[in-house]
């Protein structure tokens, strides 16, 4: 769900800078990773737009993440012979300017930074409005325990991110040092927190990291777990995790005080990320 809206917020972006760009959610609609497509259900965003080569841009995708470079310049050469060139490492602070310059079909992928959509930020929070209608007695329940104190999320991600193709992405980064790090500083400087900690291995974070005044929410699973990220959206600060998911709900936490505790990296193969906000404090 977070990568989907960091697509559409940067698809949005795109068209308020006047480009003729369009959405490729095809592999999205053929696939139940993660609930699949969910933008339609959860906000109305209808997009249809099928594009038969995007098949050649996931695997250069897959290639790149596993370091095959002969197949990755194989792929680039196919698609520069058909007139389309392929963009992913462009600063975000030259893209738009960047862009311009050339004269072929870009394929762009998920251009995580607020930096593209910072100057339309009203439209980002008004289609990324959650269905109050759709939300659980139990999450309603918490909302109210939420909006009573100081609350702050703490997201612990697990599960696929302990695969063994995924951990030498991802892991090694909110490791419990990190967790404790946050914690302490948002024990410094907030007036008695209360902590809602969100996972998919609750059973682990209770066992491994102490958490004062904490409540657990255990109970948003499968098709509900964007359920989540709407709770994490209404406490008052946020302790993330190197995930989309919670940058969205830190993100859309319109708190005008709120600190937001993220890791310094999101991904081992890079040291900073752009898709860290300059007011969010790095650990």
């Amino acid at each position: 769900l977070g990568n989907q809206m960091f697509q559409y917020a940067f698809y949005l972006a795109l068209k308020h800078k006047h480009f003729d760009v369009e959405c490729d959610i095809s592999m999205l609609l053929h696939q139940k990773q993660h609930n699949g497509y969910e933008l339609s259900r959860l906000f109305g965003i209808q997009l249809n737009k099928d594009c038969y080569l995007f098949n050649i841009v996931r695997l250069y995708y897959y290639c790149r993440t596993h370091q095959n470079n002969l197949l990755c310049s194989v792929i680039l050469n196919i698609l520069r012979r058909m007139n389309y060139e392929l963009v992913l490492d462009t600063a975000p602070s030259s893209f738009f300017s960047d862009i311009v310059k050339t004269r072929k079909n870009l394929f762009l992928g998920y251009w995580q930074s607020e930096f593209f959509f910072k100057e339309i930020k009203n439209d980002i929070f008004h289609a990324f409005t959650f269905k109050i209608e759709l939300l659980s007695l139990k999450t309603l329940s918490v909302l109210e325990d939420i909006k009573r104190g100081n609350s702050v999320s703490v997201h612990i991600r697990r599960g696929d991110y302990l695969l063994p193709e995924n951990l030498q992405l991802y892991g090694n980064i909110c490791t419990i040092e990190y967790y404790q790090k946050a914690l302490t500083v948002i024990c410094e400087r907030v007036s008695q927190p209360s902590f809602f900690v969100f996972s998919n291995d609750i059973a682990w974070v209770k066992e491994h990291i102490n958490i004062p005044n904490s409540i657990y929410v255990n109970f948003n699973s499968g098709s509900d777990s964007w359920q989540d990220m709407f709770l994490m959206s209404q406490c008052k600060h946020n302790i993330i995790a190197n995930s989309s998911f919670s940058w969205w709900g830190a993100w859309l936490n319109r708190n005008t005080n709120k600190i937001v505790i993220t890791p310094s990296r999101f991904i081992n193969l890079e040291e900073n990320s752009d898709i860290i906000p300059d007011t969010w404090i790095r650990i």
